[in-house]
């Protein structure tokens, strides 16, 4: 019985460990993605300015 318990009790930890795996994953993603959109953003701005100052 006992055996059977832990077994259980393993499979959900298990389960618990790679849904935080991913989520911690996609968070990265995430933040990666916000910062290349950050980047592209400054460099628009950066070129329009520039523009502006050359004409």
């Amino acid at each position: 019985m006992s055996s059977i318990l832990i077994s259980i009790s393993m499979k959900i930890s298990m389960q618990l460990s790679t849904k935080m795996k991913v989520k911690k994953l996609y968070n990265r993603r995430k933040n990666v993605s916000v910062k290349l959109q950050q980047n592209v953003n400054h460099f628009i701005v950066n070129q329009l300015l520039k523009n502006q100052v050359q004409r």
